[in-house]
């Protein structure tokens, strides 16, 4: 049996920095034997205990039957630790592949605050039943730090029955966590997208299939370089390019229920309690917090590659133009304007003040296409240098924005179904009152720039 203790912080605590990374980032030296015998141990745990507590509530999570062991790249298991590696000898990375796995987990939160407003709030309880969890490790054989990692949470099916005072009761305990947990969130990116971008030339130099095959088909003899080849095909199968989590669920069912009381409906029907089912297929939340903005999506899991990546695409380049705008001035300067001469007309007097009318219309028509010629002349100056001005600004942000990073969180959900209400006077089997024909899916981006 293990117990854990979880407690908030009403400030964090301050962040060490890149670094001085802790010790499980990297190791002394090159992969070795003790390395590969930590990371082939099994663990099992009859029972796990973890108590989380924060200044508006505490929760209690008992896990039973928690194993973790080796598997191979297809999640099946073997009997030679050997076979649950991966290794790219040309680009020294290694993959691990582990499976973490318990029988059920029964989660209890209570309020624990003081304030007459959150001490009637409900209880609430959850129960799942058995679950798995698969994490893909990537290490450098170099140094044994961990360069990126996906983690897939596996759920059959999910039963959850909410009456109203508990669905409040949620909601003021995920709100209770959001300050707490969007500051910390923000702290660690400045951080670790530090690190991501260092390591972004090893992802993004180019494809790793042709990389790989020139390199195996360069050097050794053509046996070799075939099962090099292989090799390669194999290992860029299974790489894991960026971190990501994952989380699937194949079937929700959410009954939302009402309290008894004063707080029911006032319809005949509705007097004695009714309940409202939802149910969710397929429910699947994929979360990338170290994306390139302008990077590419094709190794992604289950992503499809259509409108949402134009939208986005459409978006920074919009937003660059705007911003390469604001920053030359956004308007070429205007030529001044000219005041043209007036028009001569007949002169009552003698020919001599005609003359002179002449003389003078001369004059100023010279001063006029002088001042005109210069005019242009500054015009022309003005908008090559602006031209010139914007070029560079042009290039300077989209350099910049080559290091724009983004957090990504994908929802996907197959079908829903919305049945309708059922009463206690009136037992009918669900009928369906509201389903989906489409699957859904929707896209959380936010950008990420680091300023040093």
């Amino acid at each position: 049996e293990v117990c854990v203790a979880v407690e908030t912080c009403s400030k964090l605590r301050p962040h060490t920095g890149s670094s001085s990374l802790p010790s499980s980032y990297a190791s002394v030296g090159h992969y070795g034997f003790s390395d590969k015998v930590i990371d082939g141990l099994t663990v099992t745990i009859n029972s796990v205990h973890v108590t989380f507590k924060s200044p508006v509530f505490t929760a209690v999570f008992q896990v039973s039957r928690v194993l973790l062991d080796s598997r191979s790249p297809g999640w099946q298991r073997v009997p030679d630790l050997r076979m649950t590696k991966l290794k790219d000898t040309d680009r020294n990375m290694l993959l691990l592949f582990k499976e973490l796995s318990w029988q059920s987990v029964r989660i209890e939160a209570k309020g624990r605050s003081t304030e007459p407003q959150q001490m009637n709030l409900a209880p609430l309880r959850l129960i799942t039943n058995a679950c798995h969890c698969r994490i893909t490790i990537k290490k450098k054989l170099t140094d044994c730090s961990v360069v990126g990692c996906r983690l897939v949470v596996l759920l059959d099916d999910l039963l959850w029955v909410l009456t109203d005072s508990q669905l409040i009761t949620a909601c003021h305990f995920a709100h209770s966590l959001t300050d707490i947990v969007k500051q910390a969130t923000q702290q660690s990116h400045k951080v670790k997208a530090v690190r991501k971008l260092e390591s972004l030339p090893d992802y993004y130099a180019g494809p790793p299939n042709q990389q790989g095959s020139s390199k195996a088909a360069g050097g050794g003899s053509h046996g070799g370089g075939i099962a090099a080849a292989a090799s390669m095909n194999v290992f860029n199968k299974f790489d894991v390019i960026e971190t990501s989590y994952h989380f699937v669920c194949e079937q929700i069912d959410l009954h939302l229920c009402d309290d008894p009381g004063s707080g029911r409906s006032s319809h005949p029907m509705l007097t004695m309690g009714a309940s409202l089912q939802l149910s969710l297929t397929h429910f699947r939340v994929d979360y990338y917090p170290y994306h390139l903005a302008a990077g590419d999506r094709a190794h992604w899991i289950r992503y499809s590659d259509c409108g949402p990546q134009q939208l986005s695409a459409g978006a920074l380049s919009h937003f660059r133009n705007l911003l390469v705008e604001a920053l030359s001035g956004a308007r070429i300067p205007h030529a001044p304007l000219a005041r043209a001469p007036p028009h001569p007309g007949p002169h009552p007097q003698g020919a001599s003040q005609s003359s002179q009318s002449h003389s003078t219309t001369a004059t100023t028509t010279n001063i006029t296409s002088s001042s005109t010629t210069t005019t242009n002349t500054s015009s022309t100056t003005s908008n090559s240098s602006s031209n010139t001005l914007s070029h560079q600004l042009k290039g300077i942000v989209t350099s910049q924005m080559r290091q724009l990073m983004s957090s990504v969180c994908v929802l996907s959900i197959r079908d829903f179904t919305v049945f309708r209400v059922t009463t206690s006077s009136r037992r009918q089997p669900p009928k369906e009152f509201v389903t989906s024909e489409f699957i859904l899916c929707v896209l959380f981006i936010a950008l990420l720039y680091w300023v040093p």
